[in-house]
This record gives structure tokens, C-alpha cells and sequence, in this order.
């Protein structure tokens, strides 16, 4: 982003792609031991669609066992409607990826992965007060970009276990399916005051906080089942936020009105994520 900053391009770039190579790079180092250098090359870069379009596959696959029981005749028949183009592009993610991940299991590499660092930072100590106030400054607005727009806006299903439960006083039978909608959940009035404002300053005194409901923002679902990269993901944001702003100074290129919040995405499509569209940034290099 800084040479699009610096380029022909009046540094203007859709960060949406650009994000998205980036945290593909991520997972290519932490995972496979080597990125796929989509920041650098246009190589891989045809990977990153294929993405999207396995996890649309996925959600597609689900909505068929939600109207039906699995292996049953009629979600079999409701398999076969889906379009072959779709099951061909999860198809080749899923080739692409175990190509990679044999790939990785032969080789005897050495690669000082996450937890080498992780370790590093702890043998270092404390945070400085610097980094302390830098860090909760990028925590505060991941958590509230989070809210205002949750990566998965629909709700992840659980399963009543045998012999039911009870759900605020609410008996539920077992077997039955229940979620919480995190979409619904962060901009209910009755859990965030004004809940369509961007706000990342609610985060900052949780205890003190008596105008919001701060525990009914679950972005990445909560217990044994929720999203394994939470952490991970927290980390690459306030990397990604930090060296963005720390580089650039950042301004709307366009309209975008279809990023507007006060709109409620109303034109953005969910296949459990949100297919995202381009957002349009210009970016100026900063003076030091």
C-alpha cells in the first residue's frame, strides 16, 4: 500500500483486496511456513476469490440440511440443484490447500512460527506505557468495527443436547436448533446505546460501562466451539490498522455508499461471511 500511495494510481486502492491478500499472506506463514506472496505477486492472487465462493458453497450445502434431514432423499435432491460451478470452485480450494499442506508436511524446515514469538514477547516482560496506550487505542476500535459490522453477521447454530435446557426461563426441547443472531444482537437498542454509531470509546471502561451491554458482542462466538483464530485475528488487525494509519494518512475515495452504516449494508450479500464489494481508499504518504 505504501508504493500505491506513492504511485501513478493517485494512491487510491481498494482496500478490500489488498486485506485480503494480506491476511491470506498471514495464514500462508503461520500455517504452511512460507507466504503466498500475494502482496508481492499476482501468482496466487486467483486463490483468494476461491475463498468466498467455498465458503458461499458451504453455506448453500448447510441451508440444504436446515430444510431437511441430512442424507435424506429430499436434501439429496436439493444438493444435486446446486449449480456445478459452485461445488467446482470449493472443489478446487480444497485441492489447492492439501496440495499446499503435503507440500509443507514434507519438508524438514526449521521456521520460527506464532508460537516462537509468542514465547519472545513473554521472555521480553511488560508493555511500556507507550505500547500499552498504542495498543489499547487499535484494541478499542477492532472491537467496535466488530460490533457495527461482525465478520459472520448471522448466528451460529448450536444443538440442544438431550433432555432440553432452559434459555432465559425458556425451556427448550433437545434436538432442537437455536442461534443467536450477532447481527440482531449488536444493534438492538436494548444491548448498545446508539447502536449505529461508531463509538470505540464505550470500550474503553467496561466495569463503569452502565449504557451498554458490551458481553452481547460475540463476533467470533464464544465456548469450545467458537472461531479458533479469534485471537489471531485480533492481532492481525491492530498490525494491519497500526501500519496503515502509521504510514498514511486515509480519506473515502468516492462514494462507498454502499459501506455507509446508516444504510444497514442493505445491498451486501451474506453467505454466512459477507460477500464484501471494493471500498475505495486514498491514501497520502505521511510526513515524519
Amino acid at each position: 500500500m505504501q508504493s500505491i500511495a506513492r504511485g501513478e494510481a493517485g494512491g487510491v486502492v481498494d482496500v478490500t483486496d489488498w486485506f485480503a491478500y494480506t491476511t491470506f499472506d498471514v495464514i500462508g506463514d503461520l500455517a504452511l511456513g512460507e507466504p503466498f506472496g500475494c502482496l508481492k505477486s499476482e501468482d496466487f492472487r486467483f486463490w483468494v476469490p476461491l475463498i468466498s465462493e467455498s465458503i458461499k458453497a458451504g453455506a448453500i450445502e448447510q441451508a440444504t440440511r436446515r430444510m431437511s434431514e441430512t442424507g435424506s432423499p429430499l436434501q439429496r435432491f436439493l444438493q444435486w440443484c446446486i449449480p456445478a460451478r459452485v461445488a467446482e470452485t470449493r472443489k478446487k480450494h480444497l485441492d489447492y490447500s492439501r496440495e499446499k499442506i503435503l507440500k509443507r508436511l514434507e519438508q524438514n524446515s526449521d521456521h520460527r512460527d506464532l508460537l516462537y514469538y509468542v514465547v519472545k514477547q513473554q521472555d521480553k516482560g511488560d508493555l511500556n506505557l507507550g505500547e500499552v496506550i498504542v495498543n489499547g487505542a487499535l484494541f478499542i476500535i477492532a472491537e467496535e468495527g466488530l460490533r457495527m459490522f461482525p465478520s459472520a453477521p448471522i448466528g451460529f447454530v448450536r444443538t440442544v443436547p438431550e433432555g432440553g435446557d432452559s434459555v432465559s426461563g425458556q425451556f427448550i426441547a433437545g434436538g432442537t436448533t437455536v442461534s443467536v443472531c450477532m447481527w440482531a444482537a449488536t444493534k438492538s437498542e436494548r444491548n448498545f446505546r446508539d447502536p449505529y454509531v461508531f463509538r470505540p470509546e464505550r470500550w474503553l471502561d467496561r466495569e463503569n460501562n452502565k449504557t451498554d451491554k458490551l458481553g452481547a458482542s460475540n463476533p467470533f462466538s464464544l465456548g469450545p466451539r467458537g472461531c479458533i483464530g479469534r485471537n489471531l485475528s485480533y492481532m492481525e488487525m491492530r498490525m494491519i490498522i497500526g501500519k496503515l494509519l502509521w504510514h498514511n494518512d486515509v480519506e473515502m475515495y468516492g462514494s462507498n455508499e454502499i459501506w455507509n452504516p446508516k444504510n444497514e449494508y442493505e445491498n451486501m450479500v451474506v453467505y454466512n461471511n459477507w460477500i464484501k464489494p471494493g471500498l475505495k481508499l486514498k491514501l497520502t504518504p505521511r510526513r515524519d
